[in-house]
């Protein structure tokens, strides 16, 4: 089993209650063209429908023994510029964060 991968389960398994709704899909591991046909993969891959409109959710799963650091949210941040589908952005961290990545995330998008 990859480093991570009982990580991104968990957060799989917390994103499973919006299954009861309609058009919602949790896919682990889902490799997505970019912009240049490349695939990107993402950890954990929610997608529905609000009102209509599709929404994305990428979750990106660290299970590090360290807290994470800006290395992350720029490398995260990068591959989501290139799937324009991604429409929210998660960083889930098992040891937490040190202060720059959290004021970089949230200043981009990323929660």
């Amino acid at each position: 089993m990859k480093q991570g991968a009982l990580l991104e389960q968990l957060v799989a398994a917390i994103q499973d209650h919006l299954k009861g709704q309609a058009d919602v899909t949790i896919e682990l591991n889902k490799k997505l063209p970019d912009r240049d046909g490349h695939k990107r993969e993402i950890d954990v891959y929610v997608t529905r429908k609000c009102q209509g409109l599709p929404i994305a959710f990428a979750f990106e799963c660290k299970d590090y023994n360290k807290p994470v650091d800006v290395k992350v949210v720029d490398a995260f941040v990068g591959k989501c510029q290139e799937l324009p589908e991604i429409t929210n952005r998660v960083i889930v961290s098992s040891s937490g964060f040190t202060k720059f990545p959290i004021e970089s995330a949230s200043k981009r998008g990323v929660q």
